[in-house]
């Protein structure tokens, strides 16, 4: 992704966030990025294009944060909390702080399932990796790979479920209990 990329896609990442995905215009997303309507329409054709990036942007940044942090992780409890920050608290906390979150979730399901596709596949490969580095011969390469997929769906389903704070806290604390009887 280009800094020309990341700027519009943060831009309207913000622009989303502030006023829903349907009222968001081009025009908010080209003056948050600090370019032209017409540069934008040079990179992006449509407001479906620009949800495409925007989800890119979104997980990439997502997966960068968690690898970072994943470096600060001592213990086998940090690091699994640091998975359920990432990949399960933080995008529901963000879904949630949107207005028309319903609409930005309806349209990403149809829209960018490809991206989320491959976003779920780069999280499993850094899960799986992560548990393989740090459970040494305790967990085979397999057992990892099943325990990454295990979590991508459960984390999914959490995101799903809670509709409030506390549920996504109960949720996830129970993941965490049923994720550290697994390893």
């Amino acid at each position: 992704m280009t800094v020309t990329d990341s700027s519009i896609a943060l831009a309207a990442l913000e622009q989303f966030g502030r006023y829903g995905l349907r009222k968001t215009t081009m025009q908010d997303v080209a003056d948050g990025a600090g370019i032209s309507r017409q540069t934008l329409y040079n990179r992006v054709p449509n407001k479906d294009a620009l949800l495409r990036l925007v989800v890119q942007y979104y997980f990439d940044d997502s997966l960068q944060r968690c690898d970072a942090a994943l470096a600060q992780c001592a213990t086998l409890d940090e690091t699994l909390s640091c998975f359920i920050t990432h990949f399960a608290k933080e995008p529901w906390q963000m879904i949630h702080a949107m207005p028309e979150a319903e609409e930005i979730e309806k349209a990403a399901t149809s829209l960018v399932a490809e991206e989320m596709a491959i976003a779920t596949r780069q999280k499993e490969a850094l899960i799986s990796n992560t548990l393989i580095d740090r459970q040494g011969n305790k967990i085979s390469e397999a057992e990892a790979r099943h325990i990454a997929a295990f979590f991508c769906a459960t984390a999914a389903g959490i995101k799903t479920a809670a509709t409030s704070q506390t549920d996504l806290d109960n949720l996830c604390a129970t993941f965490q209990k049923s994720l550290r009887a697994l390893l």
